[in-house]
């Protein structure tokens, strides 16, 4: 399955993180979002499906130095967006340091 692993130093406001064709839905299986241990403030994060405005499916307030949130999904709790959804990630300065997004995405082609 591919994956998609990005690393911010500024705030995102959702950020097209991978990129959906019309004829697509991307069907996500893990999730991690995780700060830099030199960050010096908790930054909040979101990830989640839209065309221009992003719908999250999960994220959190306020994640401290060193730490993060992990999500894995199967064949029965996994995430999907709808058709033409790019996957989105929006989070506030991660001061100091960074913050890191991974993604194991597969895609569902549509044909016309």
């Amino acid at each position: 399955m591919p994956s998609e692993s990005l690393l911010f130093g500024t705030s995102q406001s959702a950020t097209r993180i991978i990129e959906c064709q019309p004829n697509e839905r991307l069907v996500v299986t893990r999730v991690s979002i995780c700060c830099d241990n030199a960050n010096t403030a908790d930054v909040g994060a979101s990830i989640g499906f839209g065309k221009v405005a992003q719908k999250s499916w999960t994220g959190h307030p306020g994640i401290a130095a060193g730490s993060g949130l992990i999500e894995t999904y199967n064949e029965h709790t996994q995430v999907e967006g709808g058709l033409g959804e790019h996957i989105l990630f929006s989070c506030e300065t991660p001061t100091g340091g960074g913050i890191q997004v991974s993604v194991t995405y597969h895609r569902h082609i549509f044909r016309t």
